[in-house]
């Protein structure tokens, strides 16, 4: 998956909690979540719904890319499902 975003109209309302629980349950394995620093709302709620769905086992590193010239730096948190 590229991208993950819920529209304004139905954000705040838990739908995309839900929908990210259902997708790493449906596609069991290794995941890699990338956020850019300057996105403290998906870092915030990143951290909230990988925590609840492994009971905070996870891990979570900054880290340089090098596939985007305009913004190095990214944080990932990685986990099993």
């Amino acid at each position: 998956m590229g991208e993950f975003f819920i529209i304004a109209k139905y954000q705040g309302k838990g739908i995309a909690a839900r929908v990210a629980k259902d997708i790493f349950s449906k596609f069991n394995g290794f995941w890699e979540i990338l956020v850019i620093p300057e996105n403290k709302r998906a870092i915030l709620f990143w951290r909230k719904v990988i925590g609840n769905f492994t009971h905070n086992n996870y891990v979570e590193k900054n880290i340089k890319v090098d596939f985007d010239k305009d913004q190095h730096n990214r944080i990932i948190l990685t986990f099993k499902s």
